[in-house]
């Protein structure tokens, strides 16, 4: 069995694979927003917007027997697998099928400078055996609630003066409340960075404005935010969704933020909404399911850690970065001779450099 990224000539292909309720492995949930098979096999194969989405297609010969789909998050270190289908014969081989392209997969993505690969699946999905025998670890628990935000926005009280709508600069300060509320090892484990919180740019707000967009509130002063609030309006018959970060201290004044939120910024209170919130964290469950939502969904996240194989100069790039930044190299491995021999060159030729440039320099000054 073969692995080739897909062609154009292989949507037939997908798209059957894709409708097949019996060969599909992982699907995006109900809550996800991303794009059909079909259509992230188009983006893969556009060199422009590929390096972002990514599909493999695994052949016996001249039939597809599977396929896995990919993409990356802000930053492009993290990746999420959105679809892995397959068909064999016998669950043996079925295995070997997935194995294979996850495997490739993982590496693909490492190449691209991936350092971690997510995986989300139903808690009771038989398939979690398969993924933990592939690498994969779970580190968290999340929960899916459903329901409609009309009872808390008209029963709330009215939001204090420290509501208001998110600034750009924010940014930081939801990141460390993100760091605050979340355990160290699931942390660890997401490598969640602070692109993900950063405002787009204006450009972007402007091409996108005829577009919904994500709208976001936060409670507290810059420097001592509290609660942070984003949703997502309701678009082509999907539920609206949100996200939240609250403190501990701050989960009794959810209902402020959803009252603002509802009164200032056109958030449908009366919208079927859907809002996902971590086992770890039962204060917002608990909150939510006061405010009559209730879970519909358990999703068991799991993560594999990526390594790519690097190459001569990146080696070399890599300890004179190294060098540069005083840090001791001289306990780590020796290498190959020829990397040896090319840092000292390097080093050689770097100081000839310096001195050169001094010694012009000077010369031209003083003339």
């Amino acid at each position: 069995m073969g692995v080739h990224s897909a062609r154009l000539s292989d949507l037939p292909t997908i798209r059957r694979l894709d409708h097949d309720g019996l060969t599909t492995v992982l699907t995006p949930t109900l809550t996800s927003r991303q794009p059909s098979a079909v259509t992230l096999t188009v983006l893969s194969s556009w060199r422009s917007v590929g390096q972002r989405t990514q599909t493999l297609v695994l052949s016996n010969g001249n039939a597809a027997r599977g396929f896995i789909q990919a993409r990356s998050r802000p930053g492009r270190e993290s990746w999420d697998i959105v679809r892995l289908a397959c068909s064999a014969e016998d669950d043996e081989a079925w295995n070997r099928a997935c194995a294979e392209l996850l495997d490739r997969a993982c590496g693909a993505t490492a190449q691209r400078g991936a350092l971690r690969t997510f995986v989300r699946v139903p808690s009771d999905s038989e398939h979690l055996t398969m993924l933990a025998e592939n690498g994969f670890r779970q580190y968290a628990t999340e929960l899916t609630h459903q329901g409609t935000l009309s009872a808390t926005a008209t029963s709330a009280p009215e939001p204090g003066p420290d509501i208001r709508v998110r600034h750009p600069r924010d940014a930081w300060d939801i990141f460390s409340m993100y760091c605050a509320v979340t355990p160290a090892l699931v942390r660890h484990a997401e490598g969640r960075s602070l692109k993900e919180w950063t405002a787009p740019s204006r450009f972007a707000s402007a091409t996108l404005r005829r577009w919904p967009c994500s709208r976001e509130v936060v409670l507290g002063e810059p420097g001592e935010l509290r609660a942070w609030l984003r949703w997502e309006p309701a678009r082509h018959g999907r539920p609206q969704v949100i996200d939240m970060l609250v403190r501990p201290e701050a989960t009794e004044r959810l209902g402020e933020l959803i009252r603002f939120a509802a009164e200032n910024l056109g958030l449908d209170a009366d919208c079927i909404t859907i809002c996902k919130a971590r086992e770890y964290d039962g204060r917002i469950s608990a909150t939510l399911e006061e405010a009559g939502f209730d879970a519909i969904f358990r999703e068991t996240l799991l993560v594999r850690h990526t390594v790519a194989r690097v190459t001569e100069r990146q080696l070399l790039v890599a300890a004179l970065r190294a060098q540069g930044l005083g840090i001791d190299i001289s306990h780590c491995h020796n290498g190959s001779e020829a990397v040896q021999h090319r840092l000292a060159s390097s080093r050689e030729i770097e100081h000839q450099y310096y001195d050169h440039y001094d010694r012009s320099g000077r010369a031209s000054y003083y003339r």
